[in-house]
């Protein structure tokens, strides 16, 4: 299912006789409403109940409606429309290669997953600026101008954490415990880079490699000194295991 909201906008200042046409920028707002899932042919399916899986898309939608009607638009109009890019009837893969999304001037997105990366290849593509208002780092994607990123970036992410080790645990044993990955490799490229600004590195970073095991990690602690793990990877069941076998070994 493809919801779209008509035009929004501050009310325009009437044209004086003899001026052009107003110009109409068109935007396609993003987010995951799970139309698909909430409604069927008969109807809405929770009642006076309210799915929390669609919360936060429809706080994004309500958001930018709220920030389109306040916009001064005294010179131009905004057609705004607003895509579920979790439907399935019409999937954001379906609305690129059917040319639905070719008149867009601007793309902004509350999405994540292949939505992000199917998104951001389009902008490229079509040359339209794609902003990304939540999603919390680059994904890998790299070499493209049309990208851009609200949220703080990986790197910036990678430079706070390195910042609190360097004034804060600058003496304690350092360690990246990372597991095999594309975007664990990012995540080590930034600290590598980070602590060696001149090629030589400032704090003593010792990389953990983890396959499945973690017992690898009690070999390397010294008992004489406090440790302090960096969790070098996105992933959720990753961090959630290493913080379950710090708390395990924190004697």
């Amino acid at each position: 299912m493809l919801f779209l909201a008509g035009r929004a906008g501050a009310q325009n200042q009437p044209l004086a006789a003899g001026n052009k046409q107003l110009k109409t920028y068109r935007v396609g707002i993003f987010a995951p409403l799970y139309l698909d899932s909430v409604f069927n042919e008969n109807g809405y399916r929770y009642g006076k109940n309210f799915p929390k899986f669609a919360v936060p898309g429809l706080d994004f939608v309500q958001g930018a409606q709220i920030a389109l009607d306040s916009l001064p638009m005294l010179f131009s109009n905004i057609d705004a429309r607003i895509f579920d890019s979790k439907s399935t009837s019409k999937p954001v893969v379906s609305l690129i290669q059917n040319k639905e999304l070719d008149s867009i001037d601007l793309i902004i997105g509350s999405v994540k997953d292949q939505e992000y990366f199917q998104l951001a290849g389009f902008a490229k593509q079509k040359n339209i600026p794609f902003i990304s208002a939540t999603y919390p780092n680059d994904g890998g994607i790299t070499g493209n101008p049309f990208l851009v990123i609200v949220n703080s970036t990986l790197k910036a992410h990678c430079e706070a954490i390195y910042s609190h080790l360097l004034q804060s645990n600058s003496t304690d044993k350092i360690y990246l415990v990372r597991r095999p990955g594309t975007q664990e490799n990012s995540i080590a490229e930034h600290i590598k880079m980070i602590n060696e600004p001149d090629g030589k590195p400032l704090l003593k970073i010792e990389t953990i490699n983890i396959d499945g095991d973690f017992s690898v990690i009690k070999n390397k602690l010294d008992s004489n000194r406090n440790s302090v793990f960096i969790g070098g990877s996105l992933n959720e069941t990753f961090a959630g295991e290493l913080a379950a076998y710090s708390q395990s070994i924190s004697k």
